[in-house]
């Protein structure tokens, strides 16, 4: 069976949705009380080389890294065609579940990407 364009484009979407991230780093962040550690400023938390941790109410996840800069991972942005709809952050869940993510409108739901027909 050879794939359809909108299939094709499904799997490209797909794809690049769950590729896709933002990543930044920090300076390094020492503490005089532990030299040895990352001190997150904003909760007064200090934090092993290669510790990650989430911070609340973000959908994010932060690392120390040996240098003790810190490593933050989250979302990036995503796009949908006509036929889906963006899921927004659910802040409920930890990262990565808590990315947006894509979903095929109701709508469209019978439609056989293989085929293109609609289903009666």
């Amino acid at each position: 069976m050879v794939p359809t364009m909108t299939s094709v484009s499904f799997i490209v979407l797909v794809t690049c949705s769950v590729a896709l991230g933002a990543v930044y780093r920090t300076r390094p962040s020492i503490h005089e009380d532990h030299p040895e550690k990352c001190f997150y400023a904003p909760t007064n938390s200090f934090y092993s080389p290669g510790e990650s941790f989430t911070v609340p109410n973000q959908c994010v996840q932060i690392t120390c890294s040996a240098t003790f800069s810190f490593y933050g991972t989250g979302c990036g942005t995503i796009g949908a065609s006509d036929e889906f709809e963006i899921v927004p952050v659910d802040l409920s869940k930890p990262y990565p579940d808590c990315c947006p993510t894509i979903r095929r409108k109701q709508e469209f739901n019978n439609i056989d990407l293989d085929t293109n027909d609609i289903e009666i």
